[in-house]
């Protein structure tokens, strides 16, 4: 099944799409998972984001390069940490309940066994 994604308009439409290696690669670089997002997200959480979704499609996208798209779009900050944290809600839909429901979650109780 193909993965979901959001459209965001920078030099062109461009898919944000959250893969695996894009989890992998983010909790390298920030130290951090990506379920670990609550409702708000920094700047910098998304541009660092919007840069490694980016780069899934252009391997040779620096940092600065996918911050200048931003800069020279017609979307402000506010509306790029929209696009990045909808895509990130679309990628984990459900997958951060399941995953805070399993944490939660207790063990069965173990059964003596009278030997």
């Amino acid at each position: 099944m193909p993965l979901p994604f959001v459209i965001i308009k920078l030099d062109k439409p461009r898919k944000l799409r959250l893969s695996m290696e894009t989890t992998v690669e983010y909790e390298e670089i920030t130290g951090t998972s990506i379920l670990d997002f609550d409702d708000e997200m920094s700047m910098k959480i998304a541009l660092k984001l919007l840069w490694i979704i980016l780069k899934q499609e252009d391997k040779a996208l620096t940092f600065k390069a996918s911050c200048e798209l931003v800069d020279n779009s017609t979307y402000g900050a506010i509306e790029m940490m929209q696009k990045v944290s909808e895509a990130v809600g679309i990628a984990f839909s459900g997958k951060k309940k399941a995953a805070a429901k399993a944490k939660n979650a207790k063990a069965p109780a173990q059964k003596k066994l009278n030997v």
